[in-house]
């Protein structure tokens, strides 16, 4: 990768932030989520992290736990 180049991150996620303070474009909610995959549908993202969990009330299931598909460019 080249180091001159902010790497590009999204994170997922309606309560917590990185902990280590590194830099990413944040989506609180699900809405706030596609608006924010569809401002980049132009650009590789370097990560895109998804909470686990997307809200407190959300049920965990073996759904919840399966990688997202991949998308032809």
């Amino acid at each position: 990768m080249d180091g001159s180049r902010l790497r590009r991150i999204i994170l997922v996620d309606d309560l917590r932030s990185f902990v280590d303070g590194r830099n990413a474009e944040v989506a609180r909610s699900s809405a706030a989520a596609v608006t924010l995959l569809h401002r980049h549908r132009d650009e590789r993202l370097d990560e895109l992290r998804l909470s686990p969990v997307h809200s407190r009330h959300h049920v965990m299931s073996s759904r919840a736990l399966q990688p997202p598909p991949e998308v032809a460019p």
